[in-house]
């Protein structure tokens, strides 16, 4: 029995190409399969359900020390009591002068209101560090802005001018 080839070719042929379209189809379709398998896992993740008891501690946690910062920001009232508590530092003799240079309040780029404020300190180096921690001390927040240091080597003293801001309460209004 003889078989003729040149027969059979074409139907080989028509047999591979009709193959080779099904793989790429396959191929296709797998891929949408896939995207749509990625797709449903990010929204099964995004549903997940969360340890509400968990973010809830950590919220209050949060809320706290936010009471806490905040507790540190003088109200309108309030500022006459900072305002003595620094000039019991110029008992010390250290602790010249202290200005508000702006009666305004303005926000931070964080949205606190804060004020201005300037130190001008004079004495030995160990005196003015000794006032500044009395300052740092006292139960307000005061950012550093800018300082300069004049030391007069044959008097054995200094000169600070210290500016900073001082955080107001969010009401604060002068």
């Amino acid at each position: 029995m003889k078989i003729n080839f040149l027969k059979k070719t074409p139907l080989l042929l028509i047999g591979d190409i009709l193959a080779i379209i099904a793989l790429i189809v396959i191929f296709v379709k797998l891929e949408g399969i896939a995207n749509q398998i990625q797709k449903t896992r990010t929204e099964l993740l995004r549903y997940t359900p969360v340890n509400t008891e968990a973010v809830k501690t950590e919220l209050e946690k949060i809320k706290d020390q936010e009471n806490i910062l905040k507790s540190t920001f003088p109200k309108e009232i309030a500022l006459a009591d900072f305002i003595n508590n620094v000039s019991n530092l110029k008992s010390d003799n250290i602790l010249k002068n202290f200005s508000f240079p702006s009666d305004d309040v303005v926000k931070d780029k964080t949205g606190f209101s804060i004020l201005p404020v300037i130190f001008n300190f004079q004495g030995s180096m160990a005196d003015i560090n000794a006032s500044l921690k009395k300052l740092n001390g006292l139960p307000y927040l005061i950012r550093s802005v800018d300082y300069k240091l004049t030391i007069n080597e044959a008097s054995n003293s200094a000169t600070l001018d210290y500016g900073g801001f001082l955080y107001a309460d969010e009401n604060f209004k002068n």
